[in-house]
């Protein structure tokens, strides 16, 4: 069976997108443990990174010890949104 023929049927995405909703669940709870530390990004984590850059260029708030300006992020929020 080919890769996109599995995905043809309803049952097998409506499977799939459960599955990653499950898994989404546990890692949230699991971030929102006493002992979740935040760490640096693996090396693999190439489109991780390169968002988080992008949010560090576009939003001072978000980089380290960037303090919040008055009046909002919502115009840096929207030229990262690309203009919507």
């Amino acid at each position: 069976m080919k890769a996109g023929a599995l995905f043809e049927t309803g049952g097998s995405t409506r499977r799939v997108n459960a599955e990653d909703t499950a898994l989404i669940r546990r890692v949230q709870q699991g971030m929102g443990s006493s002992y979740y530390r935040p760490g640096p990004l693996g090396k693999s984590e190439v489109c991780l990174r390169s968002f988080a850059q992008k949010l560090r260029r576009i939003i001072p708030e978000t980089r380290p010890g960037g303090a919040p300006r008055s009046g909002g992020i919502e115009g840096r929020a929207t030229l990262l949104l690309g203009g919507r």
